[in-house]
């Protein structure tokens, strides 16, 4: 990724990198209006600008649901794309690392019973993730909440208009659909 803005907005300070994925890098940003320490998620806009509206969109209509991350603000800065979230916790994936790759059972099925409960909360806006994995998981800082993170190729899977299913379409965003569906045969 090119040189990032440091200032976002007119408000959003960037600091120290929190992550990356295959397009967007996540930033540890400062609001200057609120003195909120928040996360922004970086794009440049020649990767399909649409995914980072398309998430913007999906977590307002999943707002105020428990483990999923609020958008605080979605616009356009230089040649990047930005989407201003609540700054959570750590990746579960690194809790893992750093737990020596093992969980309590205790701890295995208090994550299971979260997840569970944050995706029938996803599904029941008629909305399929597409993408849960241990990178895609945050804790937050108290270790007891579990939030569920890059809504970028959801996909609603309910036609309410006509109540029924929404095919699956190959050859769209599918690389951890199909990986799933191939361990499990």
């Amino acid at each position: 990724m090119n040189k990032a803005p440091i200032c976002i907005d007119g408000r959003f300070r960037l600091e120290d990198v929190l992550g990356s994925g295959s397009y967007a890098v996540v930033y540890h940003a400062h609001n200057f209006l609120n003195d909120d320490v928040i996360a922004i998620k970086l794009k440049p806009v020649t990767h399909n600008p649409s995914s980072m509206e398309h998430e913007h969109h999906i977590l307002k209509k999943l707002e105020g649901g428990v483990g999923i991350p609020r958008a605080l603000w979605f616009g356009r800065e230089s040649k990047y794309h930005a989407l201003a979230l609540d700054l959570l916790g750590p990746l579960l994936h690194d809790l893992f690392l750093t737990c020596n790759q093992k969980f309590s059972l205790h701890t295995v099925v208090n994550l299971g019973e979260q997840l569970l409960s944050r995706l029938e909360y996803i599904h029941s806006h008629d909305y399929v993730h597409r993408n849960i994995k241990p990178q895609n998981i945050l804790v937050d800082n108290s270790r007891q909440t579990t939030y569920i993170i890059d809504f970028g190729i959801v996909k609603r899977y309910w036609n309410t208009a006509t109540k029924s299913h929404i095919l699956f379409r190959r050859g769209r965003h599918v690389p951890y659909d199909l990986w799933i569906v191939s361990k499990c045969r």
